[in-house]
């Protein structure tokens, strides 16, 4: 639960972020606006009063000296006030009530004895009219009393001045000289204006803009709110919801239905999770339902190569009777079935045959072709056929509604057991492999004839071989030559001459497990590419084993 509810009250805390960077962003602006706007307002009217109260005075310049000049510490100073004084300080009380100025006063800017910068004071304006203020002399900040010097000279600009004055604290001054009648500037006329005074109506005005904007901005910000959470949040709890039961359920046939109509891209979302939700589903019964058939296929290719392994013979020793040879034969297809295939048996009791093949291609297809020439073959060669007689008709019925273009490669051998002597046909097939007795194993290199089913003019050759106690037979497919390992290395046939060589034995079983043992080291873990077939007689003559050690 605090997850779902994790969300809106992010979107509340945002909200509320929101409207104070707003209302801080937006007071500052004022703030800034609102003060620079009275500047300039107190700037024109301090401008304005001091230069129609310096226009006035101007007149007389010369009598404004003349009240401060000459002041003795026993005068009595209303002595000097005349009818004249008093009008100019009306006038200046007048226009401070009237321009809201904080103070008004006309002084002339004097060093006093100790060389400190001050004014004079001539008028001051005050609720009440104060005539011991002549003469009385204030101290100035430095920067006050240049800028008031610069304005006697005129080389300050009309404009304000802000200090910091000992009653009413930072001001902002504007002042006009007064003139006399020779021309020079005798006094300044003063007009204050209290920055405190400046800065409590711009907080006043903030103030009043801040509970504005809260209260527009609360407002909305409630409706915001909850229109968010109406069209956002809610759909999205429902959206993960939605999510949670969908992974919880995925085998079943309920399929999420949104509802939600929010008419952007919240809608948008909500329908492509429905579609999700409906083609996962039907991803995942297609998934059970493939998963399905190929637990089928491997159960089905399972008996097939248990059927293709029931057709070779794969009884050992096969003929404990016999005591003329000894034969073992080893299949490894590449993959569940093969197409490779070997065979032998009895023609009759001093005739025994011998056949290795390789059909084109692999897998379930090769395995059907494989068994059908296997059960050609034997047919005809139990019919009493030469090897190349067998070959040739089997040519023919293979070629009869061949639409999958299979083909096999076969080498096809009778020996005659109480002789050893041999009549042997290769249609495409690899070399055999034989071994004298006293000597190592050779390829016997001769012309083949075209594969089986590969043409229907083709022409089989065979040609008659023999054995002799203690020689070998050794036949394969093409599996063995062309195993390769992880560097795309063939294992060839010259490898394969150098391991049967390096390990003689006159046990066939023993022949092979070490032929496999070595191409398994060959190939280091590489897939195998083939079937692995292959064959290995050993004739021992009339005499039997015993006398062939």
């Amino acid at each position: 639960m605090k997850i779902r509810n994790c969300l809106g009250l992010k979107l509340l805390i945002g909200i509320v972020i929101m409207q104070i960077v707003f209302a801080a962003g937006i007071s500052y602006i004022v703030a800034f606006m609102l003060r620079r706007s009275n500047m300039q307002r107190y700037e024109d009217i301090g401008i304005s009063v001091t230069s129609a109260l310096a226009s006035a005075v101007d007149l007389n310049g010369d009598k404004v000296s003349s009240y401060i000049e000459n002041i003795s510490d026993d005068e009595d100073i209303r002595d000097r006030v005349d009818a004249y004084y008093e009008e100019i300080q009306e006038g200046l009380n007048r226009y401070r009530k009237e321009f809201g100025v904080t103070s008004i006063y006309i002084a002339k800017p004097e060093e006093n004895e100790d060389g400190a910068g001050g004014i004079v004071y001539i008028w001051d304006a005050s609720d009440e009219i104060d005539y011991y203020n002549i003469g009385r002399w204030s101290p100035c900040s430095p920067g006050g009393f240049q800028w008031s010097m610069e304005r006697m000279n005129g080389e300050a600009e009309h404009g304000l001045h802000t200090f910091d004055d000992e009653v009413y604290g930072e001001v902002a001054t504007a002042a006009s000289p007064i003139y006399n009648s020779d021309g020079d500037a005798v006094a300044l006329v003063y007009a204050n204006f209290s920055i405190e005074v400046i800065n409590e109506t711009v907080r006043n005005a903030i103030v009043m803009i801040i509970i504005a904007i809260a209260t527009v901005t609360g407002i909305s910000s409630v409706i915001l709110y909850f229109y968010i959470k109406g069209n956002v949040v809610t759909p999205l709890k429902r959206l993960t919801s939605a999510t949670s039961d969908l992974t919880n359920n995925l085998d079943s046939d309920q399929i999420y239905i949104s509802n939600i109509h929010t008419g952007d891209e919240i809608e948008e979302l909500s329908r492509s999770f429905e579609k999700m939700d409906a083609e996962l589903r039907d991803y995942i019964r297609q998934n059970m339902q493939i998963t399905a058939d190929k637990q089928k296929i491997s159960t089905e290719l399972q008996m097939a190569a248990s059927i293709q392994e029931d057709q070779l013979p794969r009884n050992f020793p096969a003929f404990p009777d016999k005591k003329e040879f000894d034969i073992y034969a080893s299949m490894d297809p590449a993959k569940a079935v093969g197409g490779d295939f070997y065979d032998f048996f009895l023609v009759d009791d001093d005739h025994l045959a011998l056949v290795m093949a390789d059909v084109s291609g692999k897998g379930v297809p090769a395995a059907l072709f494989m068994m059908i020439s296997k059960i050609l073959i034997k047919n005809r060669i139990q019919a009493g056929d030469s090897p190349a007689q067998a070959l040739d008709r089997v040519n023919k019925q293979l070629l009869v509604n061949n639409d999958t273009k299979h083909f096999v490669t076969v080498w096809l051998a009778v020996i005659e057991i109480s002789t050893g002597k041999g009549v042997a046909a290769n249609a495409g097939h690899e070399h055999p492999v034989i071994k004298r007795a006293d000597g190592k194993y050779e390829l016997v290199v001769y012309r083949h004839s075209p594969p089986l089913a590969s043409i229907d003019i083709a022409v089989f050759k065979q040609h008659e071989f023999e054995l002799h106690p203690g020689d070998s037979l050794f036949v394969y497919t093409d599996g063995l030559p062309e195993a390769n390992n992880r560097s795309g290395e063939f294992f060839g046939t010259d490898r394969m001459l150098d391991v049967l060589n390096s390990h003689i034995s006159n046990d066939p079983k023993e022949v092979l497990e070490n032929m496999t043992s070595k191409v398994n080291e060959f190939i280091e873990g590489a897939d195998q590419f083939d079937d692995l077939t292959m064959l290995n007689i050993q004739y021992y003559g009339p005499d039997g084993k015993k006398n062939n050690k």
